[in-house]
C-alpha cells in the first residue's frame, strides 16, 4: 500500500477516534448536568481519551470500544481530562 494512502487512512482513523471521544465526553457532561467545557478544552480531553484508548488497545488487545471505556475510567482516576 502506498505510504501516502496509509498516512491518510491513519489520520482519518485518528480523527474518527477523537470525534467519538468528543461525543462520549459531551454525553457525560450532559448526563452529569454540569457545564460543558469550551471547544478547545473538549478537544484536548478527547485527544487524551483517544490516546489512552489506543494505548490500552495495543497493550491488551481488547476491542476499541472496551479500550475507550477503560481509558475514560483511568483518566477519571488520575484526574487527567477532568474539568478544572
Amino acid at each position: 500500500m502506498d505510504q501516502e494512502l496509509k498516512k491518510g487512512l491513519r489520520d482519518a482513523v485518528r480523527r474518527a477516534e477523537i470525534g467519538l471521544a468528543k461525543s462520549a465526553l459531551r454525553w457525560k457532561y450532559r448526563k452529569e448536568e454540569g457545564p460543558e467545557p469550551t471547544e478547545p478544552e473538549l478537544a484536548r480531553q478527547a485527544d487524551h481519551v483517544a490516546r489512552q484508548a489506543r494505548l490500552i488497545v495495543s497493550r491488551r488487545g481488547k476491542n476499541a470500544w472496551e479500550g475507550l471505556k477503560q481509558a475514560y475510567r483511568e483518566s477519571r482516576r488520575t484526574g487527567k481530562g477532568d474539568r478544572d
